[in-house]
């Protein structure tokens, strides 16, 4: 096919292109057509050098950056990989400080509650720790609970339980320039319109249908999203009241939110961060447990109430080192 016969039939149609670049519609008689195998028009020169350049830059930015990310993300990667081991091993470290058997992790919402000499049978202090490595600061679950420990509100309860070939290769040969954005194209990737009236066929009235079809569908899709939602929402909060009535009544009668209770078992059986699930207001902190009839047990547990009645209980942050160093912060 000769490629400029093919220009000058184009430069002469009534066809009009949309850019992909920018979206603006031009007629083809207007656009520079030249043949991408032989010399650029000089608009069109000016254009590719110009991209030779931004790719050159983009080449050069991407080298800066591949030099400068190794280290960095390499020691990102080790404080991230250190973290997760570390928050389940912490009590074997060291430098820890903090007798194992005082440690009770729970890993969510925070990692760790430490009954400060429960390996004495006799609680001195509760601390509410979170492990952190590097400069990782605290997500927003983290602050409501360091927040609720600073202002006191912690508690303790006990529960009393019972197209052509050819063609469409030269189209792909024929370059154009938009004429609004400067950007060159292949012809094969215009889309190609006709100006003239051109007589409807039995796919033009079928494409009709399908387009209006298609339209009601996705108004369909939007309502059904926004249903689909709906449902998931009422079902989250249907799933508090359907565990409730499974629990022994007495328990269920404290209303918690099922989610924010996280178990302990000893040596109290259960922390309910109260409220932390609606992210709206962490209104304190308790620490439940059955009533039992174990002297010892209630010895312990009594030691507890009294460490939270006095108010003897803060939040640390383990802040933990590549090098296996520990510091206590508060955040």
């Amino acid at each position: 096919m000769n490629i400029l016969n093919l220009i000058s039939q184009l430069k002469v149609s009534r066809l009009s292109a949309e850019c992909k670049e920018c979206g603006e519609e031009f007629p083809l008689s207007r656009a520079d057509l030249f043949d991408g195998l032989g010399e650029f028009p000089e608009p069109a020169e000016l254009r590719r050098k110009e991209m030779i350049g931004e790719l050159q830059a983009k080449l050069n930015e991407l080298k800066r950056r591949k030099v400068s990310a190794g280290p960095g993300a390499e020691k990102k990667a080790i404080e991230v990989g250190i973290g997760k081991i570390i928050e389940k091993v912490i009590p074997a470290y060291r430098d820890f400080g903090i007798h194992i058997s005082d440690c009770r992790p729970l890993f969510e919402p925070i990692d760790m509650i430490i009954f400060n000499g429960l390996n004495t049978a006799s609680i001195q202090s509760i601390t509410f720790m979170e492990i952190k490595t590097g400069k990782s600061k605290l997500g927003e679950r983290e602050r409501l609970i360091k927040d609720a420990v600073s202002d006191g509100k912690v508690g303790y309860q006990v529960v009393r339980m019972n197209q052509i070939l050819s063609t469409f290769q030269a189209f792909r040969r024929v370059l154009c320039l938009c004429p609004h954005c400067k950007a060159i194209l292949r012809l094969s990737d215009l889309q190609l319109k006709y100006r003239g009236v051109a007589p409807k066929t039995w796919l033009d009235t079928f494409e009709t249908k399908l387009s209006s079809a298609e339209e009601k569908e996705a108004l369909f899709d939007e309502s059904e999203a926004k249903l689909r939602e709906q449902a998931k929402e009422r079902g989250r909060r249907k799933v508090p009241i359907i565990i409730r009535k499974s629990m022994d009544s007495q328990f269920a009668k404290l209303k918690y939110n099922p989610y924010d209770i996280k178990a302990l078992l000893h040596p109290v059986d259960f922390v309910v961060f109260d409220g932390l699930e609606s992210k709206e207001d962490l209104r304190k902190i308790v620490f439940l447990s059955k009533a039992v009839n174990n002297e010892q047990l209630n010895g312990l547990r009594s030691s507890i109430e009294k460490t939270v009645e006095e108010r003897k209980y803060n939040w640390q942050v383990a802040r933990v080192s590549i090098d296996g160093k520990i510091e206590m912060t508060e955040s």
